[in-house]
């Protein structure tokens, strides 16, 4: 009698176990049917690596990245206001230019000036998806034809051939930029032209026995006085490219088809961050722009 009494609890324990089982199958179902829905509606897509990384240049560019001659003043650097350890950042709300710098205490420090943006961050910007580049979109490019500040550089016919034929795309046209802006890297008022101040950073750039090797092995058919300035943004873009790719997170990795790459928690937050949030309905697709 007593073994069918045990018997019998033990049985009604395993049927409630299944049946609680079965309810928390059910909730993560309904999840990733609700997800489902969401992904195909607002075109989400996982980030994958890019291929085609070539290691002498990407060294280069990193190199450079961190390099302050890359400044009127050779005091500030690319690194300055795109620091990994930040997020690609500076961490501060407002950039600050050459001749300024911020510790703990005091934010601002020196004469330099306080710049009326902030510093984007750099992650998967060498993705093709990202064609327009500063928050008013002043540098873009459309089948190789650019746009920038620089009418140089623009058009189909532009006047700096030499230049725009060096460039990888736009996110090495808006490496030009800052290198050239009065509040950023250059320091002071552009009074000789843009052209004039990209031929003294590369200038700079090839009295450096290390540069001229890697730049001669990159391009053994170019002249060593043809390399410009150009080839130099086109060096800072490969490393930014391959160095700030960001395709290995949960959500890229549940959009591959791993439901179980993000918790319970996880998927019902990306749904506050569609449904309440109404997030999605600026930031969706593959890069959440």
């Amino acid at each position: 009698m007593d073994f069918v009494i045990i018997r019998n609890v033990g049985f009604k324990f395993i049927l409630l176990l299944s049946v609680f089982c079965m309810t928390e199958v059910q909730a993560k179902d309904e999840l990733d049917l609700k997800l489902e829905k969401y992904i195909t509606a607002f075109r989400f897509e996982p980030v994958n690596k890019l291929p085609g990384m070539n290691r002498t240049l990407y060294n280069l560019g990193k190199s450079l990245f961190s390099n302050r001659l890359l400044s009127s003043k050779s005091n500030i650097s690319c690194m300055s206001c795109h620091d990994p350890v930040l997020g690609t950042g500076d961490g501060l709300p407002l950039s600050l230019g050459t001749g300024a710098h911020h510790n703990r205490r005091k934010k601002h420090i020196g004469s330099g000036a306080i710049i009326a943006r902030n510093s984007p961050p750099l992650y998967n910007k060498g993705h093709k998806e990202f064609d327009k580049f500063f928050a008013d979109m002043r540098v873009f490019s459309f089948d190789g034809i650019y746009t920038t500040p620089e009418p140089g550089l623009n058009g189909y016919n532009p006047e700096y051939k030499d230049i725009v034929g060096a460039l990888s795309g736009p996110l090495a046209a808006q490496a030009l930029f800052p290198m050239v802006d009065p509040l950023e890297m250059l320091g002071h008022r552009n009074i000789r032209g843009n052209r004039y101040y990209w031929r003294k950073i590369r200038n700079r750039v090839m009295k450096i026995s290390q540069y001229r090797d890697a730049f001669k092995k990159l391009y053994p058919s170019v002249y060593p006085d043809e390399i410009n300035i150009g080839h130099i943004a086109t060096a800072l873009a490969h490393f930014q490219k391959y160095a700030f790719q960001v395709t290995n997170t949960p959500w890229d990795n549940y959009l591959r088809g791993n439901l179980g790459a993000m918790s319970e928690a996880e998927k019902k937050g990306a749904l506050v961050f569609i449904e309440k949030g109404r997030c999605a309905r600026c930031h969706h697709g593959k890069h959440l722009t």
